[in-house]
């Protein structure tokens, strides 16, 4: 129990030492950088890269099986693969459901939601990475994830209303599609970026992590890893994920107002730093492992989201406004 009590200690410390950069304003959307003190080497490797490495793949499992898929680590480091990510292809499009650490040369059953409700037909052998869903599913998704493991012991999701979430959010964007497929929505918006992701990413500082994403006052979600390369990587999925639900809904409320005034002004980064607080207070070690990590669970009524713990490090972490 000393061993276990002391990863939520490490956690709440290295979670201190995060520095919160100055945020950057995109109509009234403020993005908090996040960035370690100090650059170290990572215990792991991320999964989008290994795909493209051929170390790693990812199949349905054996025919098919809605809420779990297989990862194949060829490699000889292990793999994170996180909460939120979009895979795309084989028998319908899914979304993972936690964050997980997997052991090099083993199979692995990843626990996923299907975001792709009217397809059941082969369109490859292999999943390729996609983009990451929208925060307010991947905070509806997580504490469903939650409840699920401490009913049932198993890490899955509501099906049925992550599909009603995915609908909605296609309905609310004008992105319908006949199989209810989220992917679309991230097809509409990257036709018309609001943004210029790459751009985006130059703006921030070279040593950036991870990100808290507010929405004028209030922090909607953050999304931390262990070293900038995979923020770096993942950054063009990931920030589509919060603008393409985000950019949205701040547009949408103007229009409703018809406020012609300037937005208001970023808000302080003690935002951030209060978020955190809250993530701290809400943190508990998972009792029952999905991965070969440490796991740390979030849950409250302010804040919910999940983080992985490796060789006594934070790998990924991801929380979201309750």
């Amino acid at each position: 129990m000393a061993q276990r009590g002391g990863v939520l200690d490490q956690f709440c410390s290295q979670l201190s030492s995060v520095h919160v950069g100055e945020p950057i304003a995109l109509d009234g959307v403020s993005l908090f950088p996040l960035c370690w003190p100090e650059a170290e080497p990572s215990p792991v490797d991320l999964y989008e890269e290994a795909l493209e490495r051929g170390d790693v793949e990812l199949t349905e499992k054996g025919s098919g099986d809605v809420p779990e898929i297989q990862l194949h680590n060829h490699g000889t480091r292990p793999i994170l693969i996180p909460e939120g990510a979009l895979l795309i292809g084989a028998r319908q499009n899914r979304v993972t459901n936690a964050t997980v650490v997997v052991a090099a040369r083993s199979v692995f059953t990843v626990p996923v939601s299907c975001v792709e409700r009217g397809r059941w037909s082969w369109r490859s052998k292999q999943f390729a990475h996609g983009w990451y869903a929208p925060p307010s599913l991947r905070a509806m998704k997580s504490r469903q994830v939650h409840e699920s493991l401490h009913s049932e012991g198993r890490p899955h999701s509501d099906q049925m209303r992550v599909w009603g979430g995915v609908a909605s959010f296609l309905a609310a964007r004008r992105a319908m599609h006949p199989d209810d497929d989220l992917a679309s929505a991230y097809h509409a918006y990257e036709e018309e970026p609001a943004v210029d992701a790459g751009e985006l990413l130059e703006r921030l500082p070279p040593n950036t992590a991870g990100l808290a994403v507010a929405v004028e006052d209030r922090i909607v979600g953050m999304d931390l890893f262990d070293e900038a390369k995979k923020f770096r990587r993942t950054f063009k999925g990931l920030i589509a994920g919060y603008l393409t639900e985000l950019l949205w809904r701040t547009g949408q409320e103007r229009r409703e107002q018809a406020d012609e005034h300037e937005p208001p002004p970023a808000p302080a980064k003690d935002l951030a730093e209060r978020f955190f607080q809250r993530v701290k207070a809400a943190a508990r070690v998972r009792p029952q492992r999905i991965g070969i990590s440490e796991e740390i669970e979030i849950d409250s009524r302010e804040v919910v989201g999940m983080a992985v713990l490796y060789e006594g490090r934070i790998c990924h972490l991801a929380a979201f406004a309750g």
